[in-house]
């Protein structure tokens, strides 16, 4: 077989083909003898077609309009006017068939498409085909819209121009109208953008179809960009996995609930989306989605704010409770420690005014409880001054070099009869003179473990007490230990018991004495001595152990030290 295409003026209009019975029975002469051929058939077979639509313009003008796609009019290139036409063209122009010749065809054309007709007549005349969209009025004003080309014939001696025309207005309409409605959508998704959400459409296989400009606007790159690169900008936010699961669903399973979803954007921040999608019937009946993205990193941000400072504040107003409490317990316990000294005192007072002759060693013992008393209550008072001083960082320090067994030496002789009245045995472990001395104030390293030597007396029934000093446990530090077999302290309790006032309950407080301001006292004197303090107990009744460290002297400290300067180590508290 071998064809070649037929053409009028560059415009395709058939194919010319031979067929042998035989392979290889055509020679290279056969198809150029076929081109030949071609160039007269094709403006023949063209002619041949406008001849046939010519003789149409001849028969009856009640055909029906269905059987001719194109309106059909004949008109002179002498005065412009239609010499005849078929009942399409004139149930377009609405003209009546027997008036067709009194009109002139480019009258009937609208002023914006004069200069299409004219050009298109132009063309003709030079034997072209071209084809133009024109406005047409007809003759009860109604706009009709055409697709318009034009051919040159020469018929009984005369030269027309063969029009044939095709009705284009009802494809107009809906084209119009649909890109009306498409503008005026468009402007309602850029309208919602103002507002800084993204809407997007998407087909139903999840390709994107339209993006408004907040898309870019929020995240510094295009919705394109994101879809070749999802992985990428995609965080690695637990939320994202939903984004997978909603990938597999067809559109129509969309259900319009939020969902979640984390992106970054072009400078790597975490930007948060609230995400919606609906189904959406697309132009081609298929079913696709409309989706928005609502950023809502900075609500989450203020919500998870606000859920802290909620947390902070319960934590605050639970402190403020414990602090309420422990007030309470405070004024009654100092009332109580301030009341039995003041009792005792103007008791023996009022004896002593009473019975102003006494016996000497009657009078010697009320005046050993008058003193007794004045010193316990000067102490108490010296207890809550001290606490408010030590709060307030306005207690001086003078480090030297301390000898740690003479501060053992010097509790013991103090303790020691307070704990044979109450049958305990009280024992400090002998330390070797080769260990170093530790870095403190003197005076304030005997309070301390004066004060926790008494509290293991205090609280310890029956039993033992064990003061002894660690040197290996903290490289540079002493860690001393004063462990009793008293009644413990549950595990909940032991970090409070160094808070001002606090002391395991308020009923221990009552029955054991004291304003629980002892091992507040000794918690601040070891920080500024540049230690720690802490406590362990396995429970109650299982006695307890106070731990402290102090820093040691080391061989340049032993020789630079200045016995009477005042400083303040600033050695963190763990």
């Amino acid at each position: 077989c071998v064809a070649v295409p037929l053409r009028d003026n560059k415009r395709f209009v058939g194919v010319l083909a031979l067929f042998a019975r035989k392979s290889h029975a055509f020679q290279s002469e056969h198809e150029r003898v076929l081109l030949l051929l071609a160039q007269h058939l094709g403006p023949a077979l063209s002619n041949m077609r406008l001849f046939s639509v010519y003789s149409s313009l001849e028969e009856p003008a009640n055909r029906s309009s269905d059987e001719a796609e194109y309106a059909v009019a004949l008109v002179s290139l002498r005065d412009g006017k239609m010499i005849s036409g078929n009942r399409t063209v004139c149930l377009m122009l609405d003209i009546a068939s027997e008036d067709i010749n009194q009109y002139c065809l480019r009258d009937l054309v609208g002023l914006e498409s004069r200069s299409k007709f004219d050009h298109l007549l132009r063309r003709s005349q030079q034997g072209e085909t071209v084809v133009e969209e024109v406005q047409l009025i007809s003759l009860t004003g109604r706009v009709v819209w055409a697709e318009m080309r034009g051919k040159v014939l020469t018929h009984k001696g005369h030269t027309h121009v063969l029009f044939m025309l095709r009705d284009l207005t009802e494809r107009r309409r809906m084209f119009n109208e649909l890109a009306d409605r498409e503008q005026r959508y468009r402007f309602l998704l850029e309208s919602v953008g103002e507002i800084n959400d993204i809407v997007y459409m998407a087909d139903n296989r999840g390709a994107y179809l339209y993006c408004n400009k907040s898309f870019e606007e929020t995240l510094g790159y295009g919705i394109e960009e994101f879809a070749v690169n999802r992985q990428k900008y995609l965080t690695d936010n637990p939320l994202n996995k939903i984004l997978t699961e909603k990938q597999g669903q067809s559109s129509e399973l969309r259900d319009g609930k939020p969902y979640l979803l984390e992106i970054y954007d072009f400078q790597q921040r975490r930007v948060l989306f609230e995400v919606t999608e609906k189904p959406l019937q697309l132009q081609d009946s298929s079913t696709g989605l409309l989706g928005v993205m609502r950023n809502i990193t900075e609500r989450r941000l203020l919500e998870e704010r606000i859920l802290q400072d909620n947390q902070e504040l319960t934590l605050l107003n639970e402190r403020l409770e414990r602090l309420a409490k422990v007030k309470d317990e405070f004024l009654a316990n100092t009332s109580h420690e301030l009341r039995t000294p003041l009792n005792s005192i103007l008791g023996f007072t009022t004896l002593l005014l009473e019975e102003p002759v006494l016996p000497r060693d009657e009078a010697m013992e009320f005046l050993g409880s008058i003193h007794r008393s004045s010193r316990h209550l000067l102490g108490l008072i010296n207890d809550i001054l001290d606490i408010a001083k030590l709060e307030s960082s306005e207690v001086p320090v003078h480090l030297q070099s301390v000898s740690l067994d003479e501060v053992f030496s010097e509790v013991r002789s103090i303790s020691h009869v307070q704990a044979r009245e109450k049958g305990l045995l009280l024992e400090f472990e002998k330390i070797s003179p080769e260990r170093p001395p530790i870095y403190g104030d003197r005076e304030k390293v005997i309070r301390v473990l004066l004060n926790l030597v008494s509290n293991a007396i205090k609280f310890t029934p029956e039993g033992h007490i064990m003061v002894r000093a660690v040197y290996e446990q903290e490289p540079g530090y002493v860690q001393v230990e004063v462990r009793d077999t008293g009644i413990g302290i549950p595990k909940d309790m032991q970090d409070l018991v160094f808070e001002a006032f606090r002391q395991v309950d308020g009923l221990s407080t009552r029955s054991h004495g004291g304003t629980g301001l002892g091992l507040a006292i000794c918690k601040q004197l070891v920080k500024l001595m540049g230690g720690r303090i802490w406590i362990e107990s396995k429970g109650t009744g299982r006695g307890a152990t106070v731990q402290f460290t102090l820093p040691l002297v080391s061989r340049e400290v032993e020789h630079s030290v200045d016995s009477h300067a005042v400083l303040t180590p600033a050695r963190p508290e763990n």
